[in-house]
């Protein structure tokens, strides 16, 4: 199962690419720490791939996350204990390579709040989810961000669905009403069609022949889908590794860790990372928030409780904050009630 714990951590003014491809750096061992660990796991590019941000932007980060973290256990049904999230921290790391967003089981946590309760985080919920976007929270003004999601549990096989449905099932919208539908994981050669007919982990489904296939690796041939076995991508027909400064690319990922991708030149190169105020663009990548298409120069940064206005690109709320009710809060700074 994929499960998603926290949405705090890619809230505001950091954005959800920089967190996967931002890493972090070797040290001595410390204690645990589980805020701090968590977010470090989910700083961390184990593909080694992508730019990295600079390790005090990280430390200050880090800082700030630790803060917001304090409160999770006291927020209204959560389940949300310092084990839990360590545990969480260590399956991540302990996953590996794996596509974006994907969490491991360790991750779920349900708290007890029942459906159509007004939630921060999933961990407060009886069905693991926090609906996002449904209605706004009584502080948040239309435009300026979502303060409160909904408490609610992702359909299972059998019931009416919209999008996601729970582990091991799939909405079929090929039906009069979209309903959760079993999935088979076949092995190597076993029929699928993408839905509900799919493949075991380490296959996929190669769309020439509608069979269960390996993933190509590095070398291999890649012309039926484009996919590769993380980290190596699909270049002219090709598995190739990620790339050295210079070598072709598509997205950063596609670039060994440290580079980004530039978007004119479609070449790997080093990323310099610049304040608010300064030239942005390209492989120059602002700290905090994203450039500024109007003036091509970085945002001024809120600070935390300043006036916001989410339709400004030329101003932005810190990192993990989010413009709420024309204020810069935290995700979690007004708890739901």
């Amino acid at each position: 199962m994929m499960a998603r714990v926290l949405r705090i951590a890619v809230a505001g003014g950091l954005a959800l690419g920089a967190l996967l491809a931002c890493g972090k750096h070797g040290g001595q061992p410390a204690a645990p720490d589980p805020c701090g660990d968590y977010l470090d796991a989910i700083l961390t590019s184990p593909c080694g791939t992508g730019p990295q941000l600079p390790d005090d932007e990280l430390a200050r980060l880090r800082a700030r996350f630790g803060t917001i973290c304090a409160g999770f256990p006291t927020l209204p049904g959560s389940a949300m204990t310092d084990d839990q999230l360590e545990a969480c921290a260590t399956a991540i790391v302990a996953a590996g390579c794996v596509p974006p967003g994907t969490m491991p089981d360790a991750c779920l946590v349900t708290g007890s709040l029942a459906d159509g309760a007004p939630c921060n985080e999933p961990f407060q919920c009886t069905g693991g989810q926090c609906f996002q976007g449904a209605a706004a929270g009584p502080d948040a003004a239309p435009g300026t961000g979502t303060a409160c999601g909904t408490c609610g549990t992702i359909p299972t096989l059998g019931q009416p669905c919209q999008g996601s449905c729970a582990e091991g099932s799939v909405c079929d919208h090929t039906a009069a009403t979209p309903t959760c539908v079993a999935v088979t994981a076949g092995a190597q050669g076993a029929h699928c069609d993408g839905l509900s007919a799919a493949c075991a982990e380490g296959l996929y489904c190669d769309a020439v022949g509608g069979v269960c296939a390996p993933l190509p690796t590095e070398g291999q041939p890649c012309t039926s889908t484009g996919l590769c076995t993380l980290p190596t991508w699909c270049f002219q027909q090709t598995c190739q590794p990620p790339g050295a400064a210079g070598a072709p690319c598509g997205t950063d990922g596609e670039c060994t860790a440290g580079l980004g991708c530039s978007i004119t030149s479609e070449t790997c190169g080093a990323v310099t990372w610049v304040d608010a105020g300064q030239a942005c663009g390209d492989l120059a990548r602002c700290l905090v928030g994203g450039c500024d298409p109007a003036s091509m120069t970085c945002p001024t940064v809120i600070p935390d409780g300043g006036a916001c206005d989410a339709s400004d690109t030329a101003t932005t709320c810190d990192s993990l904050d989010g413009c709420l009710g024309g204020t810069c809060l935290s995700v979690d700074a007004n708890v739901c009630l």
